[in-house]
């Protein structure tokens, strides 16, 4: 496929915004000629169960203002309440509320639906989109952009989703990038960029913004509205009746929502509603259509697009390649963007685990060129964000600096301790020699097994069998679990010990990143008893998860098996059983734990660790899992594996040297 040139994107991300914008409220024309859209017609329609949520923020205490919100509001609450035939006794109308009134308001409109019903909620005003949680807020009257009181759109789904309500839908005039209705910085010290919302997993609620991702939900000053709420109006009159099939006398919500997108798209002015690819949501009628022929619009004026402060980062095919099948283009586009995403990231990233003052400027252009970015081909729409982006928000949240750790740590002071078991003890193995090893230095540990959303966070990648974000990851090599070490230190700002390349790896012991424990670290992690050569079954089930007798395979090795019958046949979350007595979890089962070691039968002379390097492609795992019987938990016992084989029972806990003695 030819390399794809220039294409202009009508959807591209418009991020700061405040640098090189042109402002979207300028040089509109007089209303002549515009159709009514907000004056409702009397149609007898009734809809009893039904209720609804009308909120307007126009005058904000500390933020710019929201031009005709007062108006739209007033607009949208007489078309339910003479068009769709909502009662006015089931319409909840706030104006200029406060964060904590929008949620209560929200809250008595789910009250008031009759089972069956659909809840309308209509909000025009300003969003913000907070970049440490990812979550969009509509605004309160008293709200700022770092401390949003107003309600999240992803959490009002979940809340909505238990309503008595058959259909939920959510109407929202407002962008969510920073800027007012005009384009007005709403702090010209804080950057947000606005990211794609997440379709609600209920069908039967439905969000619909005003705008794609980066775009500006601006004013149509001809007629004195939102410019998506007149459009939204219009549809509900009648006009979009027959856009998708055979006029039928009613609106359906396909019909709305690709007549507002159409017409709006077709203003080139960088506001383009989405619309719900659901099925589900496609048939929803929203009311009757009483003005069926849809109104000229072609020669009104709307006044000039908005610059697009970036160039395009990805291109458009050319004229001479339409016939190229759909799904070609999109993973040409999708390979573009996410090549010049990789080297944009290497950048930022790097100046922020430096703690670079530069970090933040190089984070948020990052979250500008590749958070939710929206590219138009031939009708179709591909939204795509770079894989860097959750880590990108997660740093700017922290000030552009890797701050707080990520991995929650406990000091295990050095010391000596005893490696094997003694001959005649059950279970015993005859690599386990009994002798002394001295670490002469103390030890960060991480309380628990990496788990998979720190192992996620980090890479970007999930191996486990099991899933779940606080299970620990598994199905993970020895040298892929080095490698991770490698970038968790980075992202906390420190040293990586490791160098790896190919079947070469070398630890440098003088650097203070995260790492694998060595086979007596790990024994020095394991208090004394713990899971001695002996084991009681009842501290067992207590200390950890490991392999009992819901297990079907038989009763094997001279300890038996463990009788806790925890029912757990895999992994369980890593904190779901007793710490030990130096704070640590999981220490001897869930999980069995690679260790730096190479594997070979120990020896009886007493040693200083860690010893040096001893290259091996078989390594050593310490500790039982879910699946060992009791001769595997004991803290004495060892497994060789692969350093490049994975199992879903081998998993990792990170430590860290943090004073020498």
């Amino acid at each position: 496929m030819p390399r794809l040139p220039p294409a202009r994107s009508p959807g591209a991300p418009v991020g700061v915004l405040v640098r090189g914008v042109v402002l979207l409220a300028c040089a509109l024309l007089g209303g002549a000629g515009w159709p009514d859209a907000s004056t409702p017609a009397r149609t007898g329609h009734r809809a009893p169960e039904d209720a609804a949520v009308v909120i307007t923020v126009e005058q904000y205490r500390s933020l710019p203002h929201v031009p005709y919100a007062t108006r739209d509001a007033e607009a949208i609450y007489r078309w339910l309440t003479v068009t769709r035939g909502v009662s006015a006794r089931q319409v909840t109308q706030v104006t200029d509320p406060t964060g904590d009134r929008i949620v209560s308001a929200v809250v008595k409109g789910a009250e008031q639906v009759g089972a069956g019903g659909t809840l309308w909620i209509f909000y025009a005003g300003l969003g913000a989109l907070v970049p440490s949680t990812g979550l969009h807020h509509l605004l309160g009257r008293d709200d700022t952009l770092d401390h949003p009181t107003g309600p999240a759109l992803e959490d009002l789904a979940l809340v909505l989703a238990d309503a008595r309500a058959a259909r939920v839908l959510v109407v929202v005039d407002a962008s969510f990038q920073g800027l007012g209705r005009d384009g007005t910085p709403l702090d010209p010290a804080v950057t947000i960029t606005d990211v794609a919302l997440p379709a609600p997993s209920d069908p039967g609620v439905i969000i619909w913004p005003a705008a794609a991702p980066g775009q500006l939900a601006g004013p149509l000053e001809a007629t004195r509205n939102g410019l998506f709420t007149w459009y939204v109006l219009g549809a509900l009159q009648g006009w979009a009746d027959g856009v998708v099939g055979a006029p039928d006398g009613q609106v359906t919500l396909e019909e709305a929502q690709v007549w507002v997108q159409r017409r709006l798209q077709a203003l080139d002015r960088d506001q383009v509603p989405p619309v719900d690819p659901r099925p589900e949501a496609r048939g929803w009628v929203l009311g009757p259509a009483w003005r069926a022929a849809p109104p000229d619009l072609s020669d009104l004026a709307h006044g000039p697009a908005p610059e697009l402060p970036e160039a395009p980062l990805v291109a458009g095919p050319e004229e001479d390649d339409e016939e190229l099948p759909l799904a070609e283009v999109e993973a040409e586009l999708r390979s573009q963007f996410q090549e010049r995403a990789d080297a944009d990231w290497a950048a930022a990233y790097a100046a922020a685990a430096r703690k670079d003052p530069d970090a933040t400027h190089l984070l948020e252009r990052f979250l500008v060129r590749y958070a939710g970015w929206t590219f138009y081909w031939q009708g179709h729409l591909f939204t795509m964000s770079a894989t860097q982006v959750p880590d990108a928000r997660r740093l700017l949240g922290a000030g552009g600096a890797i701050k707080e750790p990520l991995v929650r740590a406990v000091r295990v002071r050095g010391g000596t301790v005893t490696l094997g078991s003694p001959a005649g003890s059950p279970g015993r193995r005859p690599d386990e020699t009994l002798h002394t090893a001295t670490i002469p230095h103390d030890l960060e540990v991480g309380e628990t097994e990496v788990t998979q959303e720190l192992w996620t966070t980090v890479t970007g990648t999930s191996p486990s069998a099991s899933r779940g974000r606080y299970l620990p990851v598994e199905r993970v090599s020895w040298r892929q679990a080095l490698l991770f070490c490698n970038e968790l230190s980075r992202l906390e700002g420190r040293d990586p010990v490791y160098e790896v390349r190919g079947t070469r790896v070398s630890w440098d012991r003088s650097k203070d990143g995260w790492r694998l424990p060595t086979e007596a670290e790990w024994t020095l992690l394991a208090d004394p008893g713990t899971f001695p050569d002996h084991p009681d079954p009842e501290h067992a089930c207590r200390a950890a998860n490991v392999g009992d007798a819901s297990l079907d395979a038989p009763p094997s090795g001279p300890l038996g098996r463990y009788a806790c019958d925890d029912g757990a046949q895999g992994s369980s979350t890593v904190r779901a059983h007793d710490a030990s007595a130096k704070g640590l979890y999981g220490l001897g089962g869930n999980v069995a734990e690679w260790t730096w070691d190479a594997y070979a039968p120990l020896g009886a002379d007493p040693v200083v660790d860690p010893a040096p390097d001893r290259p091996a492609a078989t390594r050593v795992v310490k500790g039982g899992s879910f699946r060992a019987p009791p001769h595997d938990v004991r803290t004495a016992a060892r497994r060789p594996l692969g350093w490049d084989e994975v199992a879903d029972d081998v998993g990792l806990r990170v430590v860290r040297t943090v004073r020498q003695r």
